[in-house]
């Protein structure tokens, strides 16, 4: 599938922005005329007020609406190509809550690691998530397993999700949303999508899963890398 080039779409969008303020103007134009007369006449009513007003209201909402489209696909990538099982992991190293920085390239030929994107701190599915990892976390140790959550919150923030949640294990801060869009999880430019990557010993990804259960999470990772083994 060939997609047009990002300046052709923004272009497309800014001649229809422009086409709507130069409508916007067109049409306010004829309001305000036609107020005037229906002063000099002295025959207004509410209702037209309340029209002018709902109209006015309406352009605006949709200027809005497209300045917004702009920016988002101004700050996210057109196409992002897709990881899939077999491909090196991305390396990376990022902050983590416990004070401490983790790079991936470190466990190559050491230890298998579950890296778990989450969308935002303190949400409700994230709080399960991470409840799920701190009660069954243990049983990733015990099979060797290094294990991180990761998202696109501030480092203060997963910090602070740490702390009040008890989380004894590595929460990752991604804030300049480099290393998520690597590896294809960053959704609109603003956060990550909630994607488990399952990396082995050599580097590679042995499984992505897209569906994650949040309550379960931890239990549900246990199971699947002994299945795969790794």
């Amino acid at each position: 599938l060939l997609l047009p080039k990002k300046g052709y779409v923004i272009q497309s969008y800014l001649n229809s922005i422009n086409y709507i303020m130069s409508n916007l103007y067109f049409r306010t134009r004829v309001m305000v005329i036609y107020k005037s007369r229906v002063k000099a006449k002295a025959k207004i009513t509410s209702q037209n007020t309340v029209n002018v007003i709902s109209y006015g209201g309406s352009m605006i909402l949709k200027v809005t609406s497209a300045l917004l489209t702009i920016i988002i696909f101004a700050v996210t990538p057109l196409s992002t190509a897709a990881l899939e099982p077999g491909d090196i992991a991305p390396d990376f190293t990022l902050q983590s809550s416990d004070g401490n920085s983790y790079t991936l390239s470190d466990y190559i030929g050491n230890k298998s690691v579950v890296l778990a994107w989450f969308p935002r701190a303190f949400s409700p599915g994230c709080t399960l998530e991470c409840k799920s990892f701190a009660e069954y976390g243990h049983l990733l140790e015990e099979m060797g397993i290094a294990y991180f959550m990761a998202s696109t919150d501030s480092i203060k923030r997963v910090a602070k999700f740490a702390k009040a949640l008890d989380a004894q294990f590595p929460i990752l801060s991604d804030s300049k949303k480099q290393v998520s869009q690597k590896y294809g999880v960053l959704f609109l430019g603003m956060a990550s999508k909630r994607v488990t990557f399952y990396i082995d010993k050599q580097g590679k990804i042995a499984f992505i899963d897209n569906d994650v259960r949040p309550k379960t999470a931890a239990q549900d990772i246990v199971q699947k890398v002994t299945e795969l083994a790794i």
